[in-house]
């Protein structure tokens, strides 16, 4: 069986349209939209791991949160600024929302077993206003695209409003990533562990 110049030029649109059809399902494409307003989460109870290190490296404790709930939803809250200090030294908490709203108390049963393999639970207040944008979330790789277009974009933001704005969430829900950094109660996002 010959394959001719016509057949090679069709297999390799194909190919080219497989690749773009991915980029464009995992977000590749997708422009990051900066704004102020609400809080897309009210006060959360949150069960999470205090973790040190490369941000790039946070993807197994993700994973070890969807394993164990993976119908919740999960909260990353970075510290450090890696353009600022040794990226391998950079501060993090990986957690996953166990109870929202005010007054709201999480199963005593799901809290056990987080505090049986190591989580801390602690209580994030509901912010009247923050800098925020959302990413698609299809695919693991969808962070990492997600990571690049926001994070420039909303620092960009934040000093080009001379804005006081810190620290920097991640929320995982609706196959969406949530990016919001808080305008106000910036302290009561600081785990003991920062405190060190």
């Amino acid at each position: 069986m010959e394959f001719g110049w016509d057949s090679i030029c069709a297999v390799a649109v194909l190919i080219i349209a497989g690749i773009v059809g991915f980029l464009y399902y995992v977000g590749y494409f997708f422009k990051v939209k900066i704004s102020a307003g609400h809080s897309v989460i009210s006060e959360v109870k949150v069960a999470y791991k205090f973790h040190q290190g490369n941000y790039d490296s946070c993807g197994p404790f993700f994973n070890e949160i969807v394993k164990l709930y993976p119908n919740e939803r999960c909260m990353g809250i970075y510290y450090d600024n890696p353009e600022v200090i040794d990226p391998n030294k950079c501060r993090y908490i990986v957690g996953v929302i166990i109870a929202e709203g005010v007054g709201q108390v999480p199963e005593k049963t799901v809290v056990k077993n987080l505090q049986s393999r190591g989580f801390k639970i602690i209580t994030f207040p509901k912010v009247e206003n923050s800098v925020k944008t959302t990413h698609p979330f299809t695919l693991t790789i969808s962070a990492y695209f997600a990571g690049w277009k926001a994070y420039p974009a909303l620092m960009k933001y934040i000093k080009d409003q001379g804005l006081t704005a810190h620290p920097f969430l991640e929320i995982y829900f609706d196959r969406t990533i949530h990016y919001m950094v808080p305008l106000s109660k910036h302290d009561e996002f600081y785990v003991e562990e920062m405190e060190g």
